[in-house]
């Protein structure tokens, strides 16, 4: 188990590591930065350091946490992975329901393959019905092989998007999957999103929404935060901001005041995700960019971008989540 910055979780649980591209969100992947910067170390491959790779040795990591703990499952790579065989989620999901019985851990575990993730859920569901019924004994007493409930509890399952095109496939299939808890990471945002349309119609437990970090981050529209805030307070859904990114809005002041030498490096944001360069801009043209859902973004670094939207902190979590 590791310690983490990530700000929704405690601890992270690579017992399946390895992953590949699968959309817009997955450009600048900094799972496959830190496997590379670990290759042939730590259980990454040499020659391969971001190939799906199965960690047995890891399953009893849960076991030897001292005290409940919430723990994100896979962040250096996708459990739901093609390359990642039954056998391997059939352990994990073992481990999983054990600790979280014996211990009182919460599993949360991310995709961006529902697909996958829903076909698994159901037959682990088929598997755990039918060992429930138990197997008849000579003496005609029936041996019951398993003791835990379906949907699983203390696992949460959650889907990762990065705009309203990821966020309408996604998200349906998760909210047809079994689960005792249902999450969103809306990370990196790329676009807007709108939850309450034609991805919503189902039960989100929780969304996460935060900017991109890294090497070749790109900004968010402060306007798609505030829309994801306001409707999760008028769904009474929980919203967890963690934070703007290396990406940080300009503040109001320096809205027509962009781009002198020494400032950090400037762009504006459109509506739709679009970027183009900032600049020194007279009042008139940035009055009419502001006009048309154009925001001013400047490159300070995730630290100093913080996690504050309109001044206040959002990190909130469903009564039983954490």
């Amino acid at each position: 188990m590791n310690q983490t910055k990530i700000e929704w979780t405690d601890v992270t649980w690579n017992v399946v590591t390895g992953c590949s591209k699968v959309s817009a969100g997955c450009a600048n992947c900094y799972a496959e930065r830190m496997a590379k910067r670990l290759a042939g170390r730590c259980g990454y491959p040499k020659e391969n350091p971001f190939a799906v790779t199965f960690h047995p040795d890891r399953l009893e990591m849960p076991m030897r946490l001292k005290k409940p703990s919430r723990i994100f499952v896979n962040s250096m790579g996708d459990l739901f992975h093609p390359e990642v065989k039954g056998e391997w989620l059939s352990q994990v999901f073992s481990a999983m329901a054990n600790a979280h019985w014996i211990k009182g851990h919460t599993f949360s575990v991310l995709t961006k393959r529902p697909e996958r993730m829903k076909s698994v859920i159901e037959e682990i569901g088929e598997n755990l019905a039918e060992q429930r019924k138990g197997v008849k004994n000579p003496d005609g007493s029936t041996t019951h092989k398993v003791t835990f409930t379906f949907p699983l509890k203390g696992v949460e399952l959650g889907v990762s998007v990065e705009d309203q095109k990821t966020a309408d496939e996604r998200i349906p299939i998760l909210l047809q999957t079994p689960a005792a808890m249902r999450f969103v990471s809306y990370e990196p945002a790329l676009g807007p999103v709108v939850f309450n349309g034609p991805a919503g119609g189902g039960k989100i437990d929780l969304i996460i929404m935060g900017g991109e970090t890294g090497p070749g981050a790109r900004p968010m529209n402060p306007e798609w935060a505030r829309k994801v805030r306001d409707d999760c307070a008028a769904a009474g859904v929980p919203f967890f901001f963690k934070g703007w990114g290396e990406w940080a809005p300009c503040p109001d002041e320096e809205w027509h005041g962009l781009g002198p030498t020494g400032r950090p490096k400037q762009l504006c944001v459109s509506l739709d995700g679009k970027h183009t360069a900032g600049g020194f801009m007279g009042k008139v043209f940035a009055a009419q960019m502001e006009a048309e859902g154009w925001r001013p973004a400047q490159r300070i670094g995730k630290r100093e971008a913080g996690h504050l939207l309109d001044g206040r902190e959002h990190r909130e979590f469903p009564k039983e989540g954490r």
